[in-house]
């Protein structure tokens, strides 16, 4: 059925002569259809930044394939969100070649973002959209201070989840982590 994996174990015999060499008999998959136009295939459906530090930005490079039998022209690549652009490495792909596409993620705060990058070409399933992803990291700051005095504690280690961070000579500390 489709979207089913189909596992092929090969296993010796040891009963008669093979001659060492294995035979599988019988087995049908779907044969490789070429379209008769250009035919956009991303590499991947969804490109997941992960988290990012706001103001900097993270690039994930794909391969886009042309899958069709003739030659296949981009006309443009916009992005749905400002967070996210990308740019092409060619404008135009050879039938059955490749070129790539670089999408980058520059947060401006801590929000988790999505959006899509929108591409327009000349083949018949125009447009095609590539989903994104990503999730900015957000500043903590905070102060340490004596229970009893109320005094601000200099050079104090504070456990913040997945590290740790010094205060300063004013007791403040400040790092960075990802808005759930």
């Amino acid at each position: 059925y489709s979207g089913d994996t189909i596992k092929i174990r090969l296993v010796d015999d040891t009963m008669g002569s093979n001659n060492d060499y294995h035979r599988l008999d019988d087995l049908l998959l779907p044969s490789y259809q070429a379209s008769g136009s250009g035919q956009l295939v991303f590499e991947q459906e969804e490109i997941n930044f992960g988290e990012v530090y706001p103001l900097t930005s993270e690039s994930i490079t794909i391969v886009v394939s042309n899958m069709g039998t003739e030659a296949m022209t981009f006309s443009s690549l916009i992005s749905d969100n400002a967070t996210f652009s990308a740019v092409l490495t060619n404008t135009t792909v050879l039938a059955e070649t490749a070129t790539e596409l670089t999408a980058t993620f520059t947060p401006t705060d801590g929000s988790v973002q999505s959006g899509n990058i929108i591409v327009t070409h000349d083949a018949p399933s125009s447009p095609d959209t590539l989903a994104v992803s990503g999730g900015g990291m957000t500043y903590i700051t905070g102060v340490v201070t004596d229970y009893e005095t109320g005094q601000a504690l200099d050079d104090a280690t504070i456990d913040v989840g997945s590290g740790t961070t010094q205060t300063n000579d004013y007791g403040q500390y400040g790092h960075y982590s990802a808005l759930d």
